[in-house]
């Protein structure tokens, strides 16, 4: 299928680029690339790199969305250039507004991240937020779809015990997707139940961070301003002693 338009840029600061002249920059960026995505919360940074996005726009429908960590600047708009420089990215299909039902769902069909930077959460953090960025985009969706190809596949064991402890080191599974059949590779999972279940954990280990924060500083500002208090007591004391003894001496 080919496509109509792209567009490319970053999520912080946001810049917004297509690849075609006579383009309404501004509407398509409320489109494709809303304030209410950009301005959530869970886009603060949580990396050095920085998050990029590319979109391949087939329909007004149907459109393909690739997000990438890089810590390179970005030099092209061939997606395949940039991604070879990239720490992580991901790349999610969504179709919407179709009359059968049945093709209305966010598809994610690769995430990928260098060895050396495996076991840090980027393929994680990816993937939520792309579902994050459909429930803007496509409110009316409700469902995402993906095949299991990890290295921890926990599909097809007929060993409970065993399907349930390869499932609990699995990332999808801990995400909240469930495996559609006893057996292979595709797994399904409900856009507002995955959010839910995480989004609301990282505000709260956020504000927890920020209350223990807080508490720090007002508990190191309450000792020294103990400290500056008994100081300032044994300051005043001091030249009553001090007079005392010089009384003493003169009497003598």
């Amino acid at each position: 299928m080919s496509y109509k338009h792209v567009f490319f840029g970053d999520l912080s600061p946001v810049t917004f680029n297509s690849d075609m002249e006579g383009v309404n920059l501004d509407e398509m960026k409320s489109k494709y690339i809303p304030d209410d995505f950009v301005m959530h919360p869970y886009l603060k940074a949580r990396f050095e790199a920085s998050i990029r996005y590319y979109i391949r726009c087939y329909t007004e429908t149907s459109f393909q969305v690739c997000f990438y960590l890089t810590d390179e600047p970005l030099i092209s708009k061939n997606i395949q250039i940039e991604l070879e420089k990239s720490i992580a990215h991901i790349t999610i299909h969504i179709d919407f507004d179709n009359e059968d039902e049945g093709e209305n769902d966010l598809t994610i069909r690769w995430i990928s991240v260098t060895s050396q930077n495996k076991g840090r959460g980027y393929a994680r953090y990816l993937m939520i937020l792309s579902i994050l960025y459909c429930s803007i985009v496509s409110p009316t969706l409700t469902l995402v779809k993906l095949d299991d190809d990890s290295d921890n596949y926990a599909n097809d064991i007929d060993d409970l015990k065993e399907r349930t402890l390869a499932q609990s080191k699995n990332l999808y599974c801990k995400l909240g997707f469930t495996y559609e059949e006893s057996d292979g590779p595709e797994m399904i999972g409900n856009i507002q139940d995955i959010l839910a279940k995480h989004i609301p954990q990282l505000d709260k280990r956020k504000n927890s961070l920020s209350q223990r924060k807080t508490y720090k500083k007002r508990k190191m500002a309450a000792s020294k301003k103990k400290k500056k208090s008994r100081k300032n007591k044994k300051n005043q004391r001091r030249p009553t002693r001090k007079k005392k003894k010089q009384s003493r001496k003169i009497k003598e």
